[in-house]
């Protein structure tokens, strides 16, 4: 039984995933994708953000691939409006005093890697079928690609679904 059951590996899932890793505590991590997204989605990586990387030892990496967000253009009916004042956000607050743009694809292979280096694999085509629980624990049915079943019992789930006989969970 794994103490967390974390069911979506995006950013937040990912991020989920490496903090329980630092801390030693036992978890799974699905997915129903293939592989991580190749699009761009996410693109902005606040302060905060950069703080947590960090302080996993991996900033160096994100700061590398990214790029300092130094101002925003908005182009409305044709009228373009310049937003200078993200060069400047948290100065005095933070060690990162800047937005940091890096696609969502890019930040989901850096969070995978460190997972993986920590002895954690993402379990790709698995998907969470249903999900019940007691005081005690969740029960979740996972279902792979080939139609195999398997339940798992947890003493947390993290996720979030949209599909409309689910629960959103946090």
């Amino acid at each position: 039984m794994a103490d967390v059951l974390i069911v979506g590996a995006g950013p937040t899932g990912l991020l989920m995933g490496c903090q329980l890793a630092i801390q030693n505590v036992p978890f799974r991590i699905i997915d129903k994708n293939e592989d991580h997204t190749t699009q761009s989605r996410a693109i902005v990586i606040h302060a905060a953000s950069m703080e947590i990387f960090s302080q996993m030892g991996i900033s160096a990496r994100f700061l590398e691939q990214g790029k300092r967000v130094a101002a925003i253009n908005f182009i409305i009916r044709d009228k373009v409006s310049h937003i200078p004042l993200f060069s400047e956000y948290g100065a005095g607050l933070t060690q990162y005093p800047f937005f940091l743009a890096l696609e969502q694809s890019k930040t989901e292979r850096l969070l995978q890697d460190f997972l993986e280096q920590h002895g954690h694999v993402v379990e790709r085509n698995m998907e969470l079928v249903s999900l019940s629980q007691t005081q005690e624990n969740v029960h979740a049915l996972l279902r792979n690609k080939e139609g195999k079943e398997e339940e798992v019992i947890a003493k947390w789930l993290v996720g979030y679904s949209v599909n409309p006989g689910f629960a959103k969970l946090v």
